[in-house]
């Protein structure tokens, strides 16, 4: 991985527990206004693609071998709507009115990536690998999409919703394994909320 990845994406940010959650957490947001996506670009697009390991960095220069820089826009336009799309659904589950099925937009976009996709042998070493998956067709003009939409169908079909919880303190995800978790990173959203707190103490010794 490449030091311009590791600083815009550093490993301590990917603690979902899924690839599919760590796809919403992109966002720098203390609160959940959601307004400032790291997703930005290309380039961050593509360093992203490599750190939560969607795509290794050889399958990532496969996908872009012949991609168009026109398309470069439109692609991270697809994707940011997948995005928003996909956080409605997990967020309407974590607020308690759960959606019994897929919204038709998600649904769809989910069943296209299905159709366009194959069965292959799981892994980087899929010489070795005993297990199928869905793979995506490296040539398609969705593949970037797909990539990620594959991910999500994965994690809906092998995960519950009800496991779920959104940190406290802002908008990321992650799956909580029954040990109480509120923050998505404690020297983050759990140090802020201490901060708040000692500000707000009436003891407080003044300075």
């Amino acid at each position: 991985m490449s030091r311009s990845t590791k600083v815009l994406w550093p490993q301590r940010d990917f603690i979902a527990g899924h690839p599919a959650l760590d796809f919403l957490n992109t966002v720098d947001d203390p609160g959940r206004s959601r307004r400032h996506n790291r997703l930005r670009d290309w380039p961050a697009l593509m360093a992203w693609f490599e750190a939560s390991g969607v795509l290794s960095r050889a399958w990532r220069e496969l996908f872009e071998t012949g991609e168009s820089a026109d398309r470069h826009a439109q692609i991270l336009h697809d994707i940011l709507t997948l995005q928003q799309l996909f956080y409605e659904h997990v967020q309407a589950h974590v607020n308690g009115a759960p959606q019994m099925r897929l919204g038709d937009a998600l649904n769809a976009r989910l069943s296209r990536a299905l159709g366009r996709a194959h069965l292959g042998q799981s892994g980087e070493c899929m010489e070795s690998s005993e297990y199928m998956e869905w793979r995506v067709a490296s040539m398609s003009p969705a593949r970037w999409e797909d990539a990620i939409a594959l991910e999500i169908e994965a994690f809906l079909r092998t995960h519950s919703l009800d496991q779920v919880r959104q940190c406290d303190g802002c908008s990321w995800f992650f799956i909580d394994h029954g040990r109480g978790r509120r923050w998505c990173r404690s020297h983050v959203c759990g140090s802020r909320h201490l901060r708040k707190r000692k500000r707000a103490s009436p003891n407080r010794l003044e300075p």
